[in-house]
Parts: structure tokens; sequence; C-alpha cells
């Protein structure tokens, strides 16, 4: 029995590690929270996870 791998196999999507390091760079440069690139039939999109914010303390009247 052969174990299974993670190698890319047919018409495997091809990432382009480069440009998705260089549109996660533009996120921390700029206050994007994500970006979207599209070339042809590629689309890219990076996104930042939102920090959680959490919700103000209820004060109830005196």
């Amino acid at each position: 029995m052969s174990e299974p791998t993670n190698a890319p196999t047919g018409d495997a999507l091809k990432v382009d590690v480069d440009l998705v390091r260089q549109l996660a760079e533009l996120l921390d440069a700029t206050s994007l929270t994500e970006i979207e690139v599209e070339d042809g039939s590629r689309k890219i999109r990076v996104a930042r996870k939102a920090a959680a914010v959490s919700a103000p303390a209820m004060h109830y009247a005196p």
C-alpha cells in the first residue's frame, strides 16, 4: 500500500509564489485588508485576517 502524496497531478493549480508574496508585502505597507489581481484566466486574492474587535462594555444608567 503506497502512502498518499501532496504532489500535484494533472491540471493542478499553479501558484505564482513570488506574486503572492509581493501582494502580501503590499498589504503590510498599506492599510488594505485584501487585494485581488486578475490576469486573463488567473485571479489571485490575498486577504489579511481582520483583528477581532471586542464590543465596548455596557454601562447602566444610574
